[in-house]
């Protein structure tokens, strides 16, 4: 049999293996490659990158933060695109290529510009020049190397910037601010210090926040922004009396009374027993202010009640009862105010003036006692004391009283005057004496004192002293009739008729109608030896006392003694018609008529 020798099986596998393989690369050219290279819509998916030890995932779009001193490697794109054939990075001043060759720390590839702030760059992926996706790399420094920064920097000036840098690059960052707001009032920029505060204020309004704003504003001594503050501080915290209180405190200062009034009633509210009394004491002040009496007295009043230690609190009651028309309550408040305080001598006095007014003389007695006590020299309370004893008719007090006042001043007049009245009319004219004469000496015009000057002095039998006054008298009263009586009795008791007759010429000039001043003339005249003068001045007496038979018997007489017969007839004559029985004038008529009438004598 013949044997066919077949052919080897080898070649046949190995042909069925390399046609398999073309087969294979047609399909993965046709399904994978060819549309990796020439896909109509590349996309970058991610970065795979080494930040230090640490391996990141960056995504398309994502932002990926770094600081300066961080090394980077980037350790793989992926993309849509088969074997990242075309596919390239760009990003613009960064030197982001370098990343994919070597690890290298941010800073040097970051710009040389001397810049300590934060970079940000746009990573472009491309495919040739179409971009098809990004990542945004920011590099900037931690916080800790701001505030170190901050803190190797010695011009202040330029420690602001900074900080100022530092939060404009981390503007959430809580170490930041603070140590910017630190820098911020020890420089005292205040007003840069309300911003910060206010835009932290603005993301929450946190009490501790509000009370740094305060004391901002407090330290540029800004009302409308303590006001501000304290206001905002109340609505975080309603139920913080402390926080209240100083509000309404700020109002007050601030003279917006109804409003802290308002606001210390609040406080009120929540106060403790032992606090009251001082709010209570606000409180009725600034009623006063606003002229509200009576929620004045009202607040006081309360007060009162829990603390009755406090005289100013008295005073105040005292006062706006008075002001209310309530004297008795104001003296009530006035009189408890000095027992809490008795060195008031001023209150005391005012107090005493009161009682006086209202005619409560033994109270105001008692106060004004112990008041000239403690002040021995107080001249208002010995006036006042005078006045309480003239009121009671007490004239002894009264004496005593201005005998004080004269000591203290021994030159004061009118007590001079007054002292010296008392004593004349309680009869003690010796004690009078001194003081009425060293007023008139000092008055010379005033004649009420010289008058009872010229009583004392007759009363004392002093006719010389009696005669001068009476003299200083008629001069300041020319119609002074006592005076010129006393003149003339004194003249006359003495002889000097010749005075007699001036002092009465000058009285009848002003006193004509006086009969007795032209008798002391007509007396003078008879015995100077002027009959004729004496004749004259009985005829004017004659007129006004037309009946006088005395008198027209004087006058006759005188007549028939000068040889005037037929004068003396007539005027016994009219004797005789007013009294036909008058013997002596019957007489003397008969023997002028039976003996003739002699010639008269010229």
């Amino acid at each position: 049999m013949r044997k066919v020798r077949r052919k080897p099986r080898r070649k046949t596998r190995k042909t069925y293996w390399v046609v398999l393989l073309l087969v294979l690369g047609v399909f993965l050219v046709a399904w994978w490659i060819w549309p990796g290279y020439y896909s109509a819509s590349p996309r970058f998916q991610s970065m795979l990158l080494q930040k230090n030890d640490e391996v990141l995932l960056a995504l398309n779009g994502d932002t990926l933060e770094l600081h300066p001193q961080d090394k980077v490697k980037i350790l793989k794109i992926s993309t849509t695109v088969t074997l990242n054939v075309g596919v390239r990075l760009y990003a613009g001043a960064l030197d982001i290529p370098a990343l994919s060759y070597e690890k290298l720390p941010m800073a040097s590839l970051l710009p040389k510009e001397p810049t300590g702030g934060e970079h940000r760059f746009k990573v472009h992926v491309k495919h040739f020049n179409k971009e098809i996706g990004f990542i945004d790399i920011l590099v900037r420094p931690f916080v800790e190397d701001w505030l170190d920064k901050a803190e190797r920097v010695i011009e202040p000036a330029r420690k602001l910037e900074v900080l100022e840098e530092a939060l404009k690059a981390a503007p959430q960052e809580r170490r930041i601010r603070t140590r910017l707001l630190e820098e911020y009032k020890s420089q005292r920029k205040w007003q840069e210090a309300v911003a910060l505060l206010e835009s932290m204020a603005r993301e929450k309004e946190d009490p501790q926040v509000l009370q740094e704003i305060l004391e901002a504003y407090e330290a540029m001594n800004q009302t409308a922004g303590i006001l501000s503050s304290l206001k905002r501080l109340v609505q975080a915290q309603p139920d913080n009396s402390g926080i209240r209180l100083r509000y309404a405190s700020a109002l007050e200062k601030s003279k917006r009374t109804r409003e802290a009034i308002a606001e210390y009633e609040e406080v009120l509210k929540r106060a403790d027993k032992g606090e009251q009394a001082a709010l209570l004491k606000t409180i009725g002040y600034l009623y006063s202010l606003i002229s509200e009496i009576p929620k004045a007295i009202h607040s006081y009043t309360r007060a009162f009640e829990l603390d009755k230690s406090d005289p100013n609190l008295c005073y105040n009651l005292s006062s706006l009862y008075e002001k209310a028309g309530d004297q008795e309550k104001s003296d009530f408040y006035l009189g408890e105010a000095i027992r809490l305080k008795p060195e008031d001598k001023d209150g005391q006095m005012r107090l005493s003036e009161h009682l006086v007014r209202r005619g409560k003389l033994e109270e105001a007695e008692k106060q004004l006692s112990d008041l000239l006590r403690k002040s021995p020299d107080s001249m208002n309370g010995l006036l006042l004391m005078s006045q309480i004893a003239e009121k009671r008719k007490d004239a002894r007090k009264l004496r005593e009283v201005y005998s004080r006042i004269l000591s203290l001043e021994p030159e004061n007049r009118t007590v001079m005057y007054n002292l010296g009245i008392l004593a004349y009319e309680s009869g003690d004219l010796q004690a009078a004496l001194p003081h009425l004469e060293k007023y008139a000496e000092a008055h010379p015009q005033e004649g009420e004192v010289r008058s009872i000057l010229f009583d004392i002095y007759r009363r004392q039998k002093k006719d010389d002293l009696s005669f001068k006054t009476a003299q200083t008298l008629v001069a300041l009263n020319p119609k002074d009739l006592q005076s010129y009586s006393f003149m003339l009795e004194y003249l006359a008791n003495r002889g000097e008729y010749s005075r007699i007759i001036d002092t009465a010429e000058s009285a009848i000039r002003s006193l004509p109608a006086d009969v007795d001043l032209r008798n002391y003339l007509v007396l003078a005249y008879l015995k100077m030896g002027k009959e004729d003068l004496a004749l004259e001045q009985m005829h004017q007496i004659l007129k006004l006392t037309p009946k006088d038979l005395d008198l027209l018997l004087q006058i006759a007489r005188l007549q028939e003694k000068k040889g005037r017969n037929s004068e003396a007839l007539a005027t016994y004559g009219k004797i005789l018609n007013l009294a036909p029985q008058h013997e002596e004038a019957g007489e003397a008529y008969l023997r002028l008529r039976m003996g003739g009438l002699p010639v008269e004598k010229e």
